[in-house]
């Protein structure tokens, strides 16, 4: 299927980005790649990323697989054996979009996941929305629980950065610190971090 060789070819590029970035010399960062929905099930995605991860030689640590709370929550019992045997490879393991989807409390303590990236739609009207002030507060308060990492995604305003610093949110990505861009565009901001 369509969707399966774009999900390859994203997580093959990745891969040989951060090969060619580590070669270079560059400083080493994490590097998130989304999984869909569909890829989650099949167990080709084991085998491709085994092949990749050699092939690379990367370190492991330095890919993020996002995968949606929607796709972890239908089939959940077939999830934890995926992200299990996924963790087995080292790589960081994160659920995107959270806040949007079912979640089930007792499944969640379940995954092998390192990461909750919160989702944008929360994150939007944080300046002016007790209600999603509330739900921020309450998935970091969760997440720092668990021992996951916080990360809020849609940042675009400084008051919706300053509310989340204070809540505790670890990580922040948004428009405020920078629009996507080709590799050779960012690799001068990246060089600059040290």
């Amino acid at each position: 299927r369509l969707i399966e060789q774009v999900g390859a070819w994203a997580l093959e590029t990745a891969c040989r980005q951060i090969c060619s970035w580590q070669r270079r010399g560059m400083p080493s960062i994490r590097l998130a790649v989304n999984i869909s929905a569909s890829q989650v099930s099949p167990a080709s995605i084991r085998q491709r990323l085994s092949a990749i991860l050699r092939e690379t030689a990367i370190d492991p640590a330095l890919l993020e697989l996002e995968i949606t709370e929607h796709s972890l929550m239908v089939g959940a019992g077939q999830a934890i054996k995926l992200l299990s045997s996924l963790n087995d490879f080292g790589v960081s393991l994160a659920i995107d979009d959270f806040g949007t989807g079912y979640s089930s409390l007792s499944r969640l303590k379940q995954l092998p996941v390192h990461s909750l990236k919160i989702d944008r739609s929360l994150v939007r009207d944080i300046p002016t929305d007790p209600n999603d002030q509330a739900i921020c507060r309450a998935v970091v308060a969760l997440g720092h629980s668990l021992g996951l990492n916080v990360i809020a995604e849609g940042v675009e305003m400084e008051q919706q950065a300053d509310f989340l610093r204070a809540t505790g949110c670890d990580q922040l990505q948004g428009y405020l610190y920078g629009r996507p861009m080709p590799s050779e565009k960012f690799e001068p901001l990246l060089a600059g971090q040290h």
